[in-house]
């Protein structure tokens, strides 16, 4: 080796000193070869031993950009790699969406906060493998990016971070963040969640006793309790006529939503947007054929997640004529291969009912 590459190995171990680390003549051997034919180094050790920290001391003396992937059961290129300024929030989704298929309650907790404060519903990147069906989406509003991406209604997803939840200050503070991010974008729906409810013949308790509970139970649920109460008692007085409300987390963020143009983009939120404006206009509903009572039960059970489809709730709410579906489907084979040909015919949800209607036959024979 001559004396120039030898003094580039000796500055580089000089310098990785200066910010701390101490390596061998044959790291930094591996890290000038590495800058020099501008290839990567595959680096393995077990935990501990300093590879994440030899990366930073790399970075910092090269004076280049430290961009860490945290890698996981699941995540492929497909998923990680798109453009860097938008890597943050993708990842911070997906593994959201991981975490709310797997139900890890704890893990959700953290993974919802990390969302609520990059804003990963700005950029959400959706990358199947036929590379020109991969595009960018951007959403307007958090709650149209929690309904769209994990498929899931904002009450499901509370009463699922209140649940089974070993650290209650996590919960906590995902939970205020949820609640601050429906107060701005949909305040109507945070008062009908906040009040008891009937499902059938029981009675199911709203957000607001719920969290009142939670705190019984651990002080730590306090916070979000108190912002909403805090939070509601604003919407009533915003509803009078005074100022209107103000969020700690979102307000920054949400002026689209006086700009007439900003209009939901998905057809549930849409939905849900002109029901609350009919539960309170009898002589509109009465016009539609449909009733006050009809139309605020409908949006009580949507906005819980009861109703699978935009199209059953429009039915429901007698906002459209209920119309027969009716399909076909070989009885060959065991009942394993007939149930799966049933849900692949009809769907999960529509599979589900048609199970339990079938269940309440025998029952009533």
């Amino acid at each position: 080796m001559s004396d120039g590459p030898k003094k580039i190995i000796k500055d580089i171990t000089k310098g990785f000193a200066k910010h701390g680390y101490i390596c061998s003549e044959q790291i930094a051997t591996a890290v000038y070869l590495a800058s020099e034919l501008e290839k990567p180094i595959l680096i393995e050790g077990p935990p501990g031993v300093g590879k994440t920290e030899l990366a930073n001391t790399a970075a910092s003396y090269f004076k280049k950009d430290m961009i860490r992937l945290q890698c996981y059961e699941g995540l492929d290129e497909s998923k990680a790699l798109y453009e860097w300024r938008y890597g943050k929030q993708l990842l911070y989704t997906q593994i959201l969406k991981e975490h709310w298929t797997t139900k890890n309650s704890a893990a959700l907790s953290t993974a919802l906060v990390d969302c609520f404060k990059q804003k990963a519903w700005e950029k959400v990147a959706f990358m199947p493998s036929i590379k020109s069906r991969r595009e960018v989406r951007e959403y307007k509003r958090a709650v149209e990016w929690i309904r769209d991406c994990l498929g899931v209604e904002p009450d499901e997803l509370m009463r699922t971070l209140t649940g089974h939840q070993p650290s209650a200050k996590d919960a906590s503070e995902a939970v205020t963040y949820l609640i601050e991010l429906i107060a701005t974008e949909e305040p109507n729906t945070l008062e009908q969640l906040s009040d008891d409810f009937r499902f059938g013949k029981s009675k199911m308790i709203g957000w607001q006793k719920l969290l009142f509970l939670m705190r019984q139970v651990d002080p730590e649920w306090s916070k979000a309790h108190e912002r909403l109460k805090e939070l509601l008692n604003s919407l009533d007085t915003s509803s009078a006529g005074d100022a209107p409300v103000q969020t700690n987390l979102f307000e920054a963020s949400s002026s689209y939503l006086k700009d007439k143009d900003s209009l939901p983009s998905d057809s549930k939120t849409r939905l849900i947007s002109r029901l609350t404006k009919l539960k309170n206009n009898p002589s509109l509903c009465k016009s539609k054929g449909t009733s006050t009572e009809r139309v605020s039960n409908t949006l009580d059970r949507l906005l819980r997640g009861l109703i699978p489809t935009v199209a059953a709730a429009e039915r429901e709410a007698g906002l459209a004529k209920a119309y027969g579906t009716y399909s076909y489907v070989g009885v060959r084979g065991n009942a394993s291969v007939v149930a799966k040909k049933i849900i692949k015919r009809i769907g999960k949800n529509s599979a589900i009912q048609l199970a339990n209607q079938i269940l309440e036959v025998f029952k009533n024979d």
